[in-house]
């Protein structure tokens, strides 16, 4: 009897062994497919500010981005949260870890230009006191909001199981090969929506909305600036939802690519021919006052 009894002990150990590799090539997995989303959605956010700073981008680094020393945490700081918060999503169990080993190459990332800096005799390269707030904001902070977005991201994938769990051989729900292109899409989404913001603020302070709370021109440039934020984020928001449940909304194949193609290419051109229009609007308004 007790020699059946060990018996059954080492076999359940062992099914139990066999159930943990699979999750634990899986919290692997979405370690890594959370340390390429946030430096996607970081460099998305780059290219966005380039295109507001145009003279000044090329003599932006990897690390910092001229004086733009808050946008920099900004930007590193999305990006870590939200590839944080996709490695808990898909790990499903220890997501707090998982999310914060996807933002610990931010941290030692940070630590090495420190290293780098004195490791040198003579020092080549001088970190002002903006550069320093930098490191250290995005050294000490990118693990500690990694492994809250990675709890946040564990208890969406519990609380949504089905929707996660509904077809197999998926990363969040979408067919792997599906990222290919949707990784673009969401660098794409991140740019327009950065020049989108950044327009918001340009306009804020350029007419002095406070002053101009009846002013028509501020109010259809705002009205357009803001479309163009939310159209960015809906129609990569409408992207997944077609992928996840488009089949089981019983949508062909050929409809969901035609609706794919309007909530990305569709949508970035309409938000694109909101800018130039704001921008015209705005530098004629300036010319004329």
């Amino acid at each position: 009897m007790r020699r059946e009894g060990n018996t059954l002990f080492l076999g359940l150990k062992a099914l139990e062994n066999c159930h943990s590799e699979p999750r634990k090539l899986k919290q692997f997995g979405g370690i890594v497919f959370g340390i390429l989303l946030g430096l996607m959605v970081t460099d998305s956010i780059m290219r966005g500010a380039s295109f507001v700073f145009p003279n000044e981008k090329d003599l932006w680094g990897v690390g910092f981005w001229g004086d733009h020393h808050f946008l920099r945490v900004i930007a590193s700081g999305i990006g870590t949260l939200v590839g944080a918060f996709a490695a808990g999503c898909i790990a499903k169990t220890r997501g707090g870890v998982c999310g914060l080993l996807s933002a610990l190459p931010t941290s030692l990332f940070w630590f090495s230009i420190v290293v780098f800096h004195f490791g040198s005799r003579p020092s080549n390269t001088k970190i002002t006191f903006g550069q320093w707030l930098v490191i250290a904001a995005l050294a000490i902070i990118s693990p500690v909001a990694g492994f809250y977005a990675g709890l946040i991201g564990q208890k969406i994938r519990n609380d949504f199981a089905p929707l996660f769990e509904a077809r197999s051989n998926t990363v969040l729900g979408i067919k792997w090969y599906h990222w290919l292109w949707l990784l673009t899409a969401i660098g794409w989404t991140g740019t327009l929506a950065t020049y989108s913001i950044h327009q918001g603020l340009w306009l804020l302070f350029g007419l002095r909305f406070s002053a101009s709370l009846f002013n028509i021109t501020a109010a259809i440039l705002g009205i357009i600036v803001i479309l163009s934020i939310f159209y960015s984020i809906f129609g990569l928001y409408k992207t997944f939802i077609l992928l996840i449940l488009g089949q089981a909304q019983g949508l062909s194949r050929s409809k969901i690519t035609i609706r794919i193609l309007g909530w990305t290419v569709g949508i970035w051109l309409v938000v694109i021919m909101f800018q130039i229009v704001s921008a015209l609007i705005f530098s004629k308004y300036m010319t004329s006052t």
